[in-house]
Formats: C-alpha cells, structure tokens, sequence
C-alpha cells in the first residue's frame, strides 16, 4: 500500500471507532496480570469507562513493560490523533502541490 491509499483505509473507518480521547490504564487487580487495557477514561470507576483494547502480558507472553508501551502505543494512535496527522499531511501536500513540488506515495 502506498500512503494514500493507507490514509484512504484509515478514513473510511476512523468515523466508526470509539470516540477518544483514549487512556493507557494499567492493572485493575489481580485478575489482570501485569495487564490492563487501554479506556475511554482514566478510572475503571467512572461511569463512562469502555475499554478499547485489552493489553496484558499474561495472556499474550510478552513483558509487562512491553503491554504498558504497547497500552501507550494505542492509546496514542486514538482516531482524533490519527485525523490530526491525516490533515497535516493533507495540508502539506497542498502547500507543496502550489509550489509544483508532489510528494511520492
């Protein structure tokens, strides 16, 4: 896949994903593991807690510092982040065009 097509893939689902923002949340008791998930919200308490990803080492064999990078790691790519760098992209892809300058995708 070349870049516009991958922008074009991410589009056509960015709209039907879990609004954000999104949150790296760490264990929430024993049952996870060395686990945790990334959120909707920064407690399991609050009302408006949806787990977006489940993210434990337990069940996937890796560390449990690579399932709190890889928590980050998603929580970071929330679908406003990656709309963000979408039109920045876009952007700069005009600005060039007006100089006669394309970018290779």
């Amino acid at each position: 896949m070349n870049v516009t097509e991958i922008i074009a893939a991410i589009e056509r689902v960015i709209e039907s994903a879990t609004p954000g923002p999104w949150y790296g949340r760490g264990s929430k008791g024993s049952e996870s593991y060395g686990g945790g998930c990334v959120a909707t919200t920064t407690t399991y308490q609050d009302i408006n807690f949806k787990a977006i990803a489940d993210v434990r080492s337990h069940s996937s064999e890796i560390s449990y510092d690579q399932a709190a990078a890889n928590r980050e790691f998603i929580a970071a790519c929330n679908p406003e982040n990656i709309a963000a760098l979408i039109s920045a992209y876009k952007e700069l892809e005009r600005k060039l065009a007006a100089d006669g300058v394309s970018l290779s995708t």
